[in-house]
């Protein structure tokens, strides 16, 4: 069963959905077609993790050399971790409102860049990624690209807390990265999701090996909560099903947004492990950025709220 409606447009459409987080991103794409059910393609195999296979995600980095050029992105970087250069990460929380004010990990900046352009500069990496899956995994693919990609529309998705400034500001970041010309029709082909609705959209469209979430739970007048917990913000939405079939939600209150998500756990994690080892031969900033890197990929991975009776 889908819930997926023909695409009744009279030409075909290239739609890019681009999903820059704070610590990891992705993107997907659909070829909408007149009269055809539109399929949905995540982009996997990024430049420096093509070895695991599905892996739909990638790092939110880039290394720049001191001069400020960009000479790396995403899993490449680590290949240069030995390089003399800047490396840029949670650029994404240069743009939160003044709402959303906390004291977060503090953001290296390249030279001569500022967060606008960081975000072209990453914009324009996943972009490629989307131009090179295209090209490489449909048959069609080259012709596809070059046809369509001209007139592709984009969807760019934020947390529920940003509004019309965040999204300008992403707009110019698309143009500076080369996604779109900046002419007013250029302008009108980039759109906006919040990560809440964006992650409803996702959750009653996830299969399980018997069925869909659609098929057992989603009935008119269900209430739905999501909660998206990512890297920097934690995003809560609340709908109501008025409809069935077509898919139609309405919002029960207005969506939550909250700069709490999992590198501000990390930050507090190397916070209290410098406090306790001020003054220790341990106390140095390069231990403690050790210790925060295996927390994040080791301890946080594997905690589950269950206490070990082993520690």
């Amino acid at each position: 069963m889908t819930i997926r409606s023909t695409y009744q447009g009279s030409k075909s459409m290239l739609v890019i959905a681009i999903d820059v987080g704070t610590t990891f991103s992705g993107a997907a794409y659909t070829i909408l077609r007149p009269g055809k059910t539109p399929e949905v393609y995540n982009v996997n195999g990024y430049k420096g993790q093509e070895n695991k296979e599905g892996n739909s995600k990638v790092p939110s980095v880039l290394f720049y050399s001191p001069s400020g050029e960009l000479l790396a992105c995403g899993s490449e970087v680590r290949k240069l971790r030995h390089k003399k250069g800047i490396k840029t990460e949670w650029f994404k929380l240069g743009l939160r409102p003044p709402s959303m004010a906390i004291k977060a990990p503090q953001v290296e900046m390249p030279y001569n860049r500022d967060v606008i352009g960081v975000f072209g500069d990453f914009l324009k990496y996943m972009y490629d990624c989307v131009r090179t899956h295209i090209r490489d995994t449909h048959i069609d693919g080259w012709t596809v690209w070059s046809s369509m990609s001209g007139t592709a529309h984009l969807v760019l998705s934020h947390p529920n807390g940003w509004g019309a400034y965040q999204q300008g500001k992403m707009r110019e970041a698309a143009i500076r990265g080369g996604l779109i010309p900046d002419t007013p029709e250029g302008r009108e082909r980039i759109e906006f999701v919040t990560e809440g609705e964006a992650s409803f959209h996702w959750s009653v469209r996830a299969e399980t090996k018997e069925t869909t979430l659609t098929q057992t739970l989603i009935q008119e007048g269900t209430r739905i909560v999501v909660a998206d917990l990512g890297g920097g913000t934690i995003d809560v939405s609340s709908f109501i099903v008025t409809t069935r079939s077509p898919l139609r939600l309405k919002e029960q209150m207005a969506p939550d947004c909250a700069l709490e998500g999992s590198i501000i756990v990390s930050k507090r994690f190397a916070d209290y492990q410098r406090s306790k080892l001020r003054g220790t031969p341990y106390g140095g900033n390069d231990y403690i950025e050790g210790l925060r890197e295996e927390f994040d990929q080791e301890a946080k991975c594997h905690f589950d709220g269950l206490e070990d009776e082993t520690t």
